[in-house]
């Protein structure tokens, strides 16, 4: 992965104050996601490193990770598939998401990991819930 975001500390404070009160995505993070998809997915896997609550999780999934994916998906269909082979927190964000811009053959791609790990997307939004962070 790339080094370190600045834009790291304003996404995980937005994270928290999302919790609180449904805020916009600020502008500087979402002008980085949009012009560039794979370091904005770094910054996600970083966060998703960083949190220790299941509410913290799905906000991630719900948010930056869904407007990221509906909008780059096409860009990230690899690192997204190794993602959720290999990073549980990643398939718990991702399972958390809405991804309605997404071409379906990609979804199916992507949901076709989740059966040879032998689970779902359903499944992994409640296992989110059981698991220890």
């Amino acid at each position: 992965m790339t080094t370190p975001s600045p834009l790291l500390p304003e996404y995980l404070e937005h994270l928290r104050a999302r919790l609180r009160v449904r805020t916009p995505l600020p502008d500087s993070l979402a002008h980085f996601c949009t012009e560039q998809p794979a370091e904005c997915l770094s910054l996600i896997t970083r966060a998703l490193q960083e949190v220790r609550s299941p509410n913290l999780i799905q906000a991630i999934g719900e948010g930056l990770l869904q407007n990221l994916l509906n909008e780059s998906s096409e860009v990230l269909r690899a690192e997204v598939a190794a993602l959720l082979r290999t990073n549980e927190r990643f398939r718990f964000a991702f399972a958390s998401g809405t991804f309605s811009s997404v071409d379906t053959v990609l979804i199916d791609e992507w949901l076709e990991v989740f059966q040879a790990l032998g689970t779902s997307k359903q499944a992994e939004r409640k296992r989110l819930w059981t698991v220890a962070l």
